[in-house]
């Protein structure tokens, strides 16, 4: 199926569509019984949640013992695909029965290492494809499945295991039965002939065969089993069917009895002794267990309550630091502003005294003869800069001029053309006296 197919298929929701419809695609081109599909998939483990998703679906070729056979399996592709995993389920049709194994639970959903270890972008459907063929190949999950209704013939003991083959698996191509799963060897049945018969209604147990005489002695008297139901007569009366009547005791005899109770308890002092004995070490291990108890109750409240009191203090410690360092950082910037402050003090007295020196200039002070450089390069290149400045102001308000129509077209392109031969020279000059000065050349300029 082509990807442009795979995309028109492709339910709404899918974050990666391209990448999810390449790959689709591509392990439908590399097993041509998968088919592209959109199913309901419930997502597990309670299978409540249900959702649209594209999922590929049809049968892989199984190389099993020498045969091969055509297994039906179903890849549900997720939104976020290829991110995560595909579900994968084998499907079996109604001639087939699943066979769980560490590789595929009792609902046909697989488990590989491979799903465990999908990454993205190097992970593919067409590689999951070929490792389950692998591990079918090793692990069939499928077998034959009896037909309805019929029942395994017994022969002695143990029924022997009847597994009707499979049809060819497809009308396209011919392949053996599915697989059916080792037989277990069977022991050797029952025998059929009534070696040791039991004894009937009407009969009484006699031995026979090699246990005909018992190795013990018969106990005299003994009768053999009943030989059927007998009147309700002849078995013993489980209680009388009389009840004796009650004789209650005379008054002088309870109070006998009474007085000869009273005086064995009195006179039994150490029985007393031992009793009181007795209940006061009980109550001294349940007093114990008691106190132990509210003892181990108080020191799991003290020590929770320690454990509240240590945290606190941790972070007390810790927003103590934080202000230690916010108070060095406040310190470190008063001395670094009060610096500030006398250097400003300083240059502030400076530019006074300059400005004090400037107003003590005659009026006819020449600013330009003011400023000098150092040698006769250098004032060049000052003059040549201060010309370059002059031209782009020129040119600025000629153009300021053009837009009002205080100048012509024809003057303003004439002034133009000379003012930028004029800045095209000046600037040459600027870079030779800069390369015969020894400085760098400046940045911008051709």
């Amino acid at each position: 199926m082509e990807v442009k197919d795979v995309k028109k298929l492709m339910p709404a929701g899918y974050r990666f569509g391209d990448i999810t419809a390449r790959d689709v695609s591509a392990c439908s081109k590399n097993f041509k019984d998968l088919k592209a599909e959109v199913k309901d998939f419930s997502f597990p483990p309670n299978y409540v949640q249900r959702d649209r998703l594209l999922s590929l679906t049809g049968t892989i070729p199984v190389n099993i013992r020498g045969s091969t056979y055509n297994i039906p399996i179903c890849l549900y592709m997720r939104k976020d695909h290829p991110s995560y995993p595909p579900y994968c389920y084998v499907t079996p049709t109604a001639g087939m029965t699943l066979s769980p194994s560490r590789y595929m639970d009792a609902k046909g959903m697989v488990y590989l290492p491979y799903l465990n270890e999908w990454k993205q972008n190097k992970s593919h459907l067409s590689d999951l494809v070929q490792i389950l063929a692998v591990t079918f190949g090793e692990q069939c999950p499928v077998y034959s499945a009896p037909p309805p209704g019929a029942r395994p013939q017994l022969s002695g003991g143990y029924p022997q295991q009847q597994r009707p083959q499979y049809p060819a698996a497809y009308p396209h191509q011919q392949y053996a039965g599915y697989p059916t799963p080792p037989q277990r060897p069977t022991a050797a049945p029952y025998p059929t002939s009534n070696a040791f018969p039991m004894p009937t209604a009407n009969q009484s147990y006699q031995p026979q065969g090699p246990y005909s005489s018992s190795p013990y002695p018969a106990q005299p008297g003994a009768a053999p089993y009943p030989t059927g139901p007998t009147p309700a007569t002849q078995f013993p009366t489980p209680y009388p069917a009389q009840q004796p009547s009650y004789q209650p005791i005379a008054p002088a005899v309870a109070t006998a009895i009474g007085t000869a109770a009273v005086s064995t308890v009195a006179s039994n002092p150490e029985k007393e002794k031992q009793e009181e004995a007795v209940k006061r070490e009980s109550l001294t291990i349940e007093v114990e267990h008691k106190v132990k108890q509210q003892l181990s109750q108080a020191l799991n409240d003290a020590q929770r309550e320690m454990d509240k009191l240590l945290e606190t203090k941790e972070n007390l410690k810790k927003r103590s630091e934080g202000l230690n360092g916010m108070l060095q950082q406040m310190s470190d910037k008063k001395v670094e502003a009060t610096k500030a402050v006398e250097e400003l003090q300083l240059k502030s007295a400076e530019l006074e005294s300059i400005v004090e020196q400037l107003r003590q200039q005659p009026e006819d002070f020449d600013v330009d003869s003011s400023v000098q450089g150092t040698n006769v390069v250098f004032n060049q290149i000052l003059n040549l800069y201060a010309e370059e400045n002059a031209i782009d102001d020129a040119m600025y308000f000629l153009g300021e001029a053009l837009r009002r129509e205080a100048i012509t077209l024809d003057i303003f392109l004439k002034n133009i053309r000379e003012l930028s031969r004029r800045q095209f020279l000046v600037k040459a000059t600027i870079e030779k006296a800069r390369l015969t000065a020894g400085l760098s050349k400046v940045s911008g300029r051709k």
